[in-house]
């Protein structure tokens, strides 16, 4: 099995947030703030084209924030299941929306992430769903369908080549099948390019 159970998700970021703080969000490979923000250039860079920055979007796993810059404070939403990545994100970026989430698979939503989730025009994820097994993915689709079951543009940024016990490799064909199975009607495309080696891709699925 690739990827972490939903009994797994949590207790494993909370171990790595405590241990690594702010580097928490980026490859382990890049050890030092100054790997990492050359990590995230080049992936903002590459994500940019393929994301709408004018649709109200949901960031789910923002961690620390890092991808938030790309929103303005009025069509962004951030939420996590980690306390402390999600106090850096509200330290760094004070004007925008935050949202800690009570379990990775969105049961009882904090007061007004359910009102969010509903307004969204955008999912967008970066390396965030690769840590985790199909069962909570597809979990998280099907609580996505019902809250919003059309109308809702998925930005799905992974990890595809990384097979570990605590990452899996999906592509764009993987989503869209759990997306289906979730409930929603998908047109896909997908977009690729290689960081620290290996193939990082978005998935790009209009529901």
């Amino acid at each position: 099995m690739n990827g972490l159970s939903k009994d797994r998700v949590q207790d494993y970021w909370k171990a790595r947030s405590e241990k690594q703080g702010f580097l928490t969000c980026g490859y382990a490979g890049n050890n030092t703030a100054m790997s990492q923000n050359e990590e995230y250039a080049q992936k903002i860079e590459f994500v940019l084209p393929h994301v709408s920055q004018t649709l109200k979007t949901f960031d789910f796993g923002c961690g620390v924030g890092r991808w938030s810059a790309i929103w303005g404070d009025e069509n962004y939403y951030g939420a996590d299941i980690e306390l402390n990545l999600l106090n850096q994100a509200k330290e760094r970026h004070p004007n925008k929306t935050f949202f800690h989430l009570r379990t990775p698979t969105l049961e009882n939503l904090p007061k007004g992430a359910k009102k969010a989730l509903e307004g969204m025009e955008q999912f967008f994820t970066a390396c965030v769903l690769q840590h985790c097994d199909e069962e909570v993915v597809l979990a998280i689709f099907k609580r996505l369908y019902g809250i919003k079951p059309s109308g809702v543009r998925f930005a799905l940024y992974e990890n595809k080549q990384a097979q570990c016990d605590h990452v899996a490799g999906r592509d764009f064909n993987d989503y869209s099948r759990l997306l289906q199975e979730a409930g929603y009607k998908t047109e896909v495309e997908y977009h690729a390019h290689v960081v620290h080696g290996e193939e990082h891709g978005i998935s790009i699925i209009q529901t």
